[in-house]
């Protein structure tokens, strides 16, 4: 019955998962490019600011994200970082997350989840004495009297901890993989960077979920860039 239940709740987590796709849509005076199925839509005036799709479709669970890439053309630098963009949702802010903020997190969430395993394994390696007993019963060679008690193999105890003990490190070694893995992901994020002329830089931005209620909300990016604004529009589509 606990089989089923489990099976029955991922079932219906499935299916409330959708699939999204966030695209930049091409205005006047803006031109497209696609690599790999990929749009990017640029915005050129002393600054070229480019938007690009980073995946072709993303799950509800996740938080979307763009790559933004800025082309110096001017005779000026110029601070960039991720206040000098913000994205509205019909008047609605949606928020952008700092690389600071991403890795805090990313930081937070492991060290929860190596808490968890070594308490889970501290509390197998305390419980492994009760692996040692074995439980028996019957009857005296000349079937008159019943009998029934435990005996105790320490051995079998000692192997218990020590496959506890195992389990703990394996779970604590793989989300300090994983861990290592989001940090190299999230050096893609903008920083604050100083783009001096004819200089190039670039990153991938994420945003809060984007709550879908129709193909027609207005979704807008805009970046301010060397005292220049570039509007960008964009599209959430539904999937499935």
């Amino acid at each position: 019955m606990r089989k089923l239940a489990i099976i029955a709740l991922l079932l219906l987590v499935q299916g409330c998962t959708s699939i999204y796709t966030l695209e930049p849509i091409t205005l006047s005076r803006q031109h497209e490019v696609y690599k790999d199925g990929l749009k990017t839509v640029h915005s050129m005036k002393n600054v070229s600011v480019a938007v690009m799709q980073t995946v072709d479709s993303y799950q509800s669970t996740s938080r979307p994200s763009l790559l933004i890439g800025i082309k110096n053309y001017s005779s000026s630098s110029f601070v960039f970082s991720i206040k000098d963009m913000e994205v509205l949702l019909e008047d609605t802010l949606v928020k952008i997350f700092s690389y600071r903020e991403l890795i805090d997190e990313a930081e937070q969430s492991a060290s929860d989840a190596m808490l968890s395993h070594a308490l889970s394994g501290l509390n197998n390696a305390i419980n492994s004495d009760q692996y040692g007993y074995t439980y028996h019963r019957g009857f005296t060679d000349n079937y008159n009297t019943a009998y029934s008690g435990y005996t105790y193999d320490p051995l079998k105890s000692q192997q218990a901890r020590i496959e506890a003990n195992r389990q703990m490190l394996y779970g604590i070694d793989q989300k300090n993989k994983h861990l290592k893995k989001t940090r190299k992901r999230l050096d893609t994020v903008i920083k604050k960077t100083t783009i001096n002329p004819g200089d190039w830089y670039g990153g991938v931005i994420f945003m809060d979920k984007i709550p879908y209620k129709n193909e027609s909300q207005t979704i807008q990016l805009k970046v301010n860039a060397g005292g220049e604004s570039h509007i960008f529009n964009l599209k959430l589509y539904k999937k499935h």
